[in-house]
């Protein structure tokens, strides 16, 4: 039908560029790094002041705070760009960080757009070239046994290690919480936290990359990651920031949130609708 794994599995690939900075911000990056002004943690620690934030410790405790703050809210709507490469890849939707991701996200990238959604571990795109078979969505089941399958969930696991309740202890041993500032993100008075990541020791998953990745990260020389998240004054993320060169190209994400505990309908495409992708 003219619509290949390859580009199937850059729009997945590119929906976990996103999840990771979701769930960075979210929780991680974000919530745990930023309980927002006047916000302690879980173990009675308050905000973070800068240069006295660099300790394990600080970012441990913050992440109990965030934990409960995004729990309470797990839905949020997001847009977002990312650029790796010489190519940007632009797009908004809806996530619920609920006990079982779902997500509904359109894209627009240099191959074209995309709408994909996740539901109950089945990931659906939908595609312009599939529109003429009379179904424009095609599905692979994340839980089938596949090459593809099996490709695309390792994807999304990545993706989803970098949870709200998980980030942190991911970053706890190798973040370290460098300056605060106060700014103003969307008219939203927030909290800007920069960290820095030593790459030698994040464990696999962190960041939604594989142990081979973060290998490969360190093989092409890179060191530190500088990592900023903006916290609005409920604890919640309000925009996500990360930046890395891997053997002289720029990779960069920004990610901007809002509605954070906004009712979000996500649903499968109607089956009608939905064909299969062949070999998944």
């Amino acid at each position: 039908m003219g619509f290949t794994k390859t580009k199937l599995l850059v729009a997945v690939t590119a929906s976990a560029l996103v999840l990771t900075a979701c769930s960075d911000s979210n929780s991680g990056g974000a919530g745990g790094l930023g309980a927002g002004p006047g916000l302690g943690s879980g173990s009675g620690a308050g905000a973070p002041t800068p240069g006295k934030a660099g300790g394990t410790n600080s970012l441990k405790g913050l992440a109990d705070t965030v934990k409960d703050k995004s729990a309470v809210k797990p839905s949020v709507h997001m847009e977002y760009t990312v650029n790796a490469q010489g190519m940007e890849i632009t797009g908004e939707g809806d996530m619920d960080l609920g006990s079982e991701l779902a997500m509904q996200m359109k894209m627009d990238m240099p191959t074209g757009s995309v709408e994909v959604r996740l539901v109950d571990r089945v990931m659906y795109v939908k595609i312009p070239q599939a529109a003429q078979t009379g179904k424009p969505w095609v599905k692979v089941d994340l839980d089938g046994t596949s090459a593809t399958a099996k490709q695309l969930s390792g994807i999304l696991d990545s993706s989803q290690q970098t949870n709200p309740t998980k980030i942190l202890e991911q970053l706890g041993d190798a973040g370290e919480i460098t300056s605060t500032k106060e700014e103003t993100v969307d008219g939203v008075q927030t909290t800007r936290y920069s960290i820095t990541v030593q790459v030698s020791k994040l464990k696999d998953k962190a960041m939604g990359m594989s142990e081979d990745a973060l290998s490969q990260l360190q093989a092409s020389g890179v060191k530190e990651l500088p990592v900023d998240v903006w916290i609005d004054q409920d604890g919640l993320p309000v925009k996500y920031q990360v930046e890395m060169t891997i053997a002289g190209q720029k990779v960069k994400t920004v990610a901007t949130y809002k509605d954070w505990g906004k009712p979000v309908t996500i649903k499968a495409p109607p089956a009608s609708q939905v064909g299969e992708l062949p070999g998944s």
